[in-house]
């Protein structure tokens, strides 16, 4: 059962369901086993787009990519297309051009981080959200 987390829950759906011209971004963050998880999950139901819920686990950066690149295809038939795509680049350039309505929701975010080993992926992800339009929303969630 959901309860306690009214608020937050009020502020990423109030997040995830305006409009925009630009994209969107939320960060969740806190300690292990407090119900993360669980308000992404709760904030994404009833989302009138695609809610596209990503765990990424402890293994390569290639790996990674691509494990998203078909759960993305997996979203929806729409996005089918997308499930071959190895680079994080070429992933977000079609959920743009699709001009559907997307959350994605990237939970275990450290790890992804962890295994990218060519820079800062905090600043490839805001480079890439610059020439993102307001169709997509991107959830960073991790533990300390």
């Amino acid at each position: 059962m959901f309860r306690n987390r009214e608020s937050e829950l009020k502020a990423i759906r109030n997040l995830i369901n305006r409009p925009s011209e630009r994209c969107k971004a939320f960060l969740v963050y806190g300690r292990r086993r407090i119900g993360k998880s669980l308000l992404l999950k709760e904030a994404m139901k009833g989302y009138d787009g695609i809610a596209i819920n990503f765990i990424a686990t402890d293994e390569t950066y290639s790996n990674i990519i691509k494990d998203l690149a078909r759960t993305v295809a997996e979203s929806d038939p729409r996005l089918e297309h997308l499930g071959s795509i190895g680079e994080l680049h070429g992933l977000l350039a079609g959920l743009k051009v699709s001009g559907l309505r997307i959350v994605l929701s990237l939970d275990e975010y450290p790890y992804m981080k962890q295994a990218y080993e060519s820079g800062d992926l905090d600043s490839i992800f805001l480079r890439e959200m610059e020439s993102l339009g307001g169709n997509i929303t991107i959830g960073f969630c991790g533990s300390y």
